[in-house]
């Protein structure tokens, strides 16, 4: 993706980079500074270590910087694998892809936590790890 928006969509005040949130990002901060603002779309309900994620997301921005974070609570995909994972004749896939019917019904329960108060969940998570956060 950052290949094909570098190749496609090139422009002299753009720069596309490629990050682990939840890694070492002293190397980016070295090359462009801290930032006024951070996007994140559709990605950061996927993290795993989402404590990391914040600290480093802090660490990134500058004293009074912004981030808009971005995430449907709710989207089809998952419900599709859910629902295919069910049949028989996919069960077998699912065991081998990680999306075993136990599995499955516990990320129901979790979606269904998320639709109901994803925001209020973000903003807990961000005080949680001691990061400002203002509505």
């Amino acid at each position: 993706m950052v290949s094909f928006a570098r190749e496609h969509n090139a422009h002299p005040k753009l720069a596309y980079e490629q990050l682990d949130i939840t890694g070492d990002v002293s190397q980016l901060l070295e090359k462009y500074g801290p930032f006024d603002r951070l996007y994140v779309f559709n990605s950061l309900n996927r993290v795993k270590d989402q404590a990391a994620a914040w600290r480093n997301m802090q660490k990134l921005l500058k004293p009074g910087g912004e981030c808009l974070l971005f995430y449907c609570a709710w989207y089809m995909t998952p419900d599709i694998w859910r629902a295919l994972a069910k049949k028989d004749r996919w069960s077998r896939f699912a065991e081998t892809s990680g999306t075993s019917r136990d599995k499955c019904a516990a990320a129901t329960a979790l979606s269904v936590k998320a639709t109901s108060g994803g925001l209020v969940y973000e903003l807990r998570l961000a005080q949680s790890h001691l990061l400002e956060t203002s509505v």
